[in-house]
């Protein structure tokens, strides 16, 4: 088991986030996503990865797809079996040392909360509710685990244009490729500020 750590930002945030996610993983493997490039395109040296794709919070369920399809076609990650997708205000306070299930975190089992994001967003999903199904998925604000094996039956997937909600996408393809998510206390690794 190998383990990469997946921190996602935006551009207007990276100097807020990139010297304390810095110092916090010294001794743990991490990659930090921002989109908003013309190209794809990878920084070895600072761990930061630039992607062609809208760096917005409705972006979100693209940069996403667009994060996993880049990690597990780029062979400078065909070492890593599990991917920790956190936000960039997140703590890393625990090494994973064990992961059993291919899709891992806070698991919420019912329908969501269809207008969450309305108001927020400036674009037309101010006016519109999510009217997507809810399948059971892990929650993205608290972090979530998912398996290489997992990744490559359901990427590239390029629906993340009807979704809103990042989480909800992953947990919907998921539930398509018969992937069950596994409730763990992932609060014992990491912390959420805003959960």
């Amino acid at each position: 088991m190998k383990v990469l750590y997946v921190f996602l930002t935006h551009q207007k945030n990276l100097d807020n986030c990139y010297f304390r996610i810095n110092e916090m993983m010294k001794d743990l493997d991490f990659l930090i996503v921002q989109g908003g490039f013309i190209k794809d395109s990878y920084d070895s040296e600072k761990n930061i990865l630039n992607l062609n794709c809208n760096d917005a919070y409705v972006g979100l369920p693209e940069k996403v797809m667009k994060t996993f399809h880049y990690l597990i076609s780029d062979e400078r990650f065909s070492e890593y079996t599990h991917f920790v997708k956190l936000d960039d205000d997140m703590i890393v306070t625990k090494k994973f040392s064990e992961l059993s299930g291919d899709y891992l975190g806070v698991v919420h089992y019912e329908d969501g909360n269809r207008q969450w994001h309305v108001g927020r967003t400036g674009t037309f999903w101010d006016k519109i509710p999510y009217l997507g199904e809810f399948k059971p998925w892990c929650m993205g604000g608290f972090g979530y685990i998912i398996s290489r094996s997992a990744l490559l039956k359901i990427v590239p997937n390029y629906e993340y244009l009807n979704h809103i909600y990042e989480d909800v996408y992953i947990g919907n393809l998921m539930n398509k490729i018969g992937v069950i998510p596994k409730m763990m206390n992932i609060k014992e690794y990491l912390v959420s500020p805003e959960h």
